[in-house]
C-alpha cells in the first residue's frame, strides 16, 4: 500500500524477478509486467492463459512487422574488466561494442555500462557462421535514421522474451513451454520436446521444452571449468570437491570432511562458504 493524493492505493512491487535485471530490454520488460499483472489479476486461470496467449500472438506479431521502436530493443551490460582484457571477446556483444568504441576513439573500461542492440544477419551484413555477438552495435548506429540495421527480431524472441515469460508462467494450469513457443511464432524444433512422465500417466499427451543444452552431461558441458579446491585448516591440504554426488566419500551429515586420510577433520560451514565466494570471484574477474 502507498499513499497517493491522501488515499492509500495498492501498489505492486517486483523483486528478483528478470524484469528488474539490466541485461533484459525494455520490450523483455513491458512483457514480463504485463503477464505478471494478467497472473495476479485475480480472474478464471482460462481466461488468464487465454489473454497471455493472445497478447504473445499480438507482441510476436509487432515484433516481426517493426512496429516496435529500435530504441525498446537496448541491452545494458556492465564489464566486469578492461575490454582489451577478455579472454574470449567474440562470444560478447557488450565487449564487441566496446571494442568498436575503443577503435573510434571513445573510452570504455571496466564497470562501464555497455549499451547495445543484437542486429539481424542481413542487415548487418555478417554472416551467419560468424560469431553472433559482432552483431551488436551501439544504439546511435542502429537508431540513427539513415540505419539500415534491424534488430534480430528471431533472437530477441529466443533469448530476451521467452526465457523471462517461460518462468513467469511455469506454475500456470492451461498452458506450458511449449504452447508459449508457438505463440510467438518460435521454432520449437530448436529445442528437445519430450512428454511429461507423473501424474498424469503414461498416457499424458503434456509436453516439455527443454534446451539442447539441458541433455548435455555436466561432465561435457563444464569441463573447461576449474575444479572447486576446499583447504583443511587443520593440516593445511587442499582437496577437490565436485559436489555431493561426485565427491560423496568427501561428504557426511555433519558436513565435508577432510580428504587426507590422517587428517579426516570436519571443514566448518564457515570456511566452505567462504572458500566457494573466494573461487566464484577468482572464476569471473578472469
Amino acid at each position: 500500500m502507498v499513499e497517493v493524493d491522501g488515499k492509500y492505493v495498492d501498489k505492486l512491487e517486483v523483486k528478483g524477478l528478470d524484469m528488474r535485471r539490466r541485461e533484459y530490454c525494455a520490450i523483455s520488460k513491458e512483457a514480463s509486467s504485463r503477464l505478471l499483472n494478467e497472473i495476479l489479476s485475480g480472474e478464471d486461470p482460462e481466461v488468464v492463459v487465454g489473454k497471455v496467449h493472445d497478447y504473445l500472438r499480438e507482441l510476436s506479431a509487432n515484433m516481426k512487422e517493426e512496429k516496435v521502436p529500435k530504441q525498446k530493443y537496448i541491452i545494458y551490460t556492465k564489464l566486469g574488466k578492461n575490454p582489451k582484457d577478455y579472454p574470449n571477446p567474440d562470444s560478447m556483444p557488450q565487449v564487441q561494442v566496446a571494442l568498436r568504441a575503443i577503435a573510434a576513439g571513445k573510452s570504455a573500461r571496466i564497470n562501464d555500462v555497455i549499451s547495445y542492440i543484437m542486429t539481424s544477419t542481413v542487415s548487418s551484413g555478417i554472416s551467419p557462421s560468424e560469431p553472433t555477438a559482432r552483431r551488436a552495435f551501439a544504439p546511435t548506429e542502429v537508431c540513427k535514421p539513415d540505419s539500415a540495421l534491424q534488430p534480430d527480431v528471431d533472437w530477441y524472441l529466443y533469448k530476451q522474451i521467452f526465457p523471462p515469460i517461460e518462468r513467469l508462467c511455469a506454475p500456470i494450469d492451461g498452458t506450458d513451454a511449449v504452447q508459449l513457443a508457438e505463440c510467438l511464432g518460435l521454432d520449437t524444433k530448436k529445442y528437445s520436446i519430450g512428454s511429461h512422465a507423473g501424474a498424469a500417466g503414461a498416457g499424458s499427451d503434456a509436453k516439455e521444452l527443454c534446451p539442447l543444452e539441458s541433455q548435455i552431461p555436466d561432465s561435457i558441458r563444464f569441463k573447461d571449468c576449474a575444479p572447486l579446491s576446499l583447504r583443511c585448516r587443520s593440516c593445511a591440504g587442499s582437496f577437490a570437491f565436485e559436489g555431493l554426488v561426485a565427491s560423496v566419500q568427501h561428504v557426511t551429515p555433519q558436513g565435508i570432511r577432510c580428504a587426507s586420510a590422517e587428517c579426516g577433520a570436519l571443514l566448518s560451514g564457515l570456511s566452505v562458504v567462504a572458500q566457494l565466494e573466494a573461487a566464484i570471484r577468482r572464476a569471473t574477474s578472469r
